[in-house]
């Protein structure tokens, strides 16, 4: 649909079964699309043929930008090394990076509030974790979320087909300086744009455990999460729909930044 609809030829790109111009999407207070992303499932690579279940839930079309994570960082008065690498991010229309998964969950919260939403994520006794599990607070993607997203009904290694010669129509990666503006290059099957390249996308925890979501205040970096994407200094076999990576909670570095997502369903059956 997205190569048909900005006018490529199809031939050779293995498009997902399905694929439709129709799909519900929701503008936030704060200018933001979020896709309503259909309940459904995600195929794990394994010999018994494995699938999980994955709940409706809203994603934002592109990363978090530099423009709107700057306006956090002026209301909350956070100063100092939170800021973007301008030199990957040189305007505020680029995604916001060097953001760790602490400073994402904070912005989370503070959109949150700022939208009249129960923060999703809660500070008690000195550790964070979630405070309503079917809260409709803003939060991060879980790497299952992330992935089926990403994925827009495709089981092929990228989400546009098998075809690397059509990668740069849709990713900033590669021998890349910096990274492009938000949403520069063609989006999926489902509208979403950067899934892969620009910047590695924080997820909720790890694809094995992101039901266990605690942490100290500190950042104490014993407890990983996954980031997912790739980013715009990456070779194309990064930029896999399947490939992930694990950090601690607490790293930082200019190719990270995240995606918001809400949950709008029941949370995904336990298999």
């Amino acid at each position: 649909f997205a190569l048909r609809q900005w006018g490529f030829d199809t031939s050779g790109v293995d498009l997902p079964q399905g694929t439709s111009a129709t799909r519900n999407w929701r503008v936030t207070e704060s200018r933001l699309h979020l896709l309503e992303v259909p309940a459904g499932q995600l195929p794990r690579e394994s010999k018994d043929g494995a699938r999980v279940d994955v709940a409706a839930f809203l994603i934002c079309s592109q990363e978090v930008s530099r423009q709107i994570y700057e306006q956090y960082l002026t209301e909350e008065g956070i100063e100092g090394r939170h800021e973007s690498d301008t030199r990957v991010s040189p305007t505020i229309r680029h995604p916001a990076n060097s953001v760790s998964w602490m400073g994402a969950i904070r912005f989370l919260n503070w959109l949150s509030r700022k939208e009249s939403l129960q923060p999703y994520y809660e500070l008690s006794g000195g550790m964070w974790h979630i405070a309503d599990r079917n809260g409709t607070g803003y939060r991060l993607p879980t790497e299952v979320d992330w992935e089926y997203a990403s994925r827009a009904g495709s089981q092929t290694v990228y989400a546009f087909g098998e075809d690397v010669r059509y990668l740069d129509d849709y990713a900033t990666y590669g021998l890349s300086l910096h990274c492009t503006p938000c949403a520069s290059k063609l989006p999926n099957a489902w509208g979403l744009f950067d899934t892969a390249g620009n910047v590695w996308e924080w997820c909720q925890g790890t694809e094995h455990a992101y039901e266990a979501i605690r942490t100290d205040e500190t950042g104490s970096e014993s407890f990983v999460a996954a980031i997912r994407g790739g980013a715009y200094d990456n070779p194309a076999q990064i930029l896999r729909s399947d490939n992930r990576v694990e950090l601690g909670i607490g790293e930082r570095f200019n190719g990270i930044g995240f995606r918001i997502a809400r949950s709008i369903g029941e949370p995904p059956s336990k298999k």
